[in-house]
């Protein structure tokens, strides 16, 4: 067994206590496995490599499941080894079988706290008050510092839109790791921008209508509008 404070074996009588109360206070990865599993022993020292790497930012339970069968089927356990992510008493996140180092910090990295998230919070705070600058300055301070916070790069993203930035914004939004369904509404409303940047004001377009009903330019520039 693991002397590591941040690696614990835990049983169905310890549950509640080390992985579901635990998660309230940081992320709880849950490896199910098994002795005679093969690949959950090479997974198991990335993950307690991981562990250690991240000193307390999260923490890693193991359960062996031929003696904990109870606790595998509650989880829908099918395959071995399986990670379960808890965080406030609730499966988060999961993954199946062998995965690269790089991979389960990416996994991981989403649930853990991070210094720029109190950037990011901070800089909100700052841009409710009206103190625009000094939110874009601690936004781009926490692009900076953390550049896999994609949430930094999205707060950002949107004062750059509201200043009409374009560009900007573009760019910063293409930084991200990958598209969640807010990114792909804020790559939808610039590709709109762009769109009444060229367009002729409201008024003449709405002109141009009248007299042509079907004139599908001036419409579509009048949507994105």
């Amino acid at each position: 067994m693991s002397t590591s404070p941040y690696i614990s074996e835990v049983s169905q009588k310890e549950f509640a206590a080390r992985v579901l109360e635990k998660s309230r206070e940081v992320p709880v990865l849950v490896d199910f496995w098994a002795q005679w599993c093969r690949p959950c022993h090479m997974l198991i020292p990335t993950l307690a490599k991981l562990a250690g790497a991240y000193a307390g930012k999260f923490l890693l339970a193991k359960v062996n499941t031929d003696n904990e069968r109870e606790l595998a089927t509650t989880y829908g356990i099918r395959s071995l080894p399986t990670v379960k992510i808890f965080r406030d008493g609730e499966v988060v996140d999961e993954f199946m079988g062998v995965q690269p180092e790089s991979a389960i910090r990416q996994i991981v990295d989403r649930h853990v706290s991070r210094e720029s998230d109190s950037m990011v919070e901070a800089a909100l705070l700052a841009h409710r008050e009206g103190k625009t600058k000094e939110a874009t300055e601690l936004l781009q301070k926490a692009v900076d510092t953390d550049p896999d916070n994609d949430r930094a790069k999205i707060e950002l993203t949107k004062i750059y839109l509201e200043q009409s930035r374009l560009d900007d914004a573009e760019k910063l939004l293409g930084r991200t790791n990958k598209l969640d369904s807010e990114e792909i509404a804020l790559v939808a409303y610039i590709e709109f921008a762009h769109i009444a940047a060229d367009a002729l004001p409201m008024a003449e377009l709405e002109q141009a209508i009248s007299l042509d009903s079907n004139n599908c330019d001036a419409r579509h520039k009048l949507s994105a509008l």
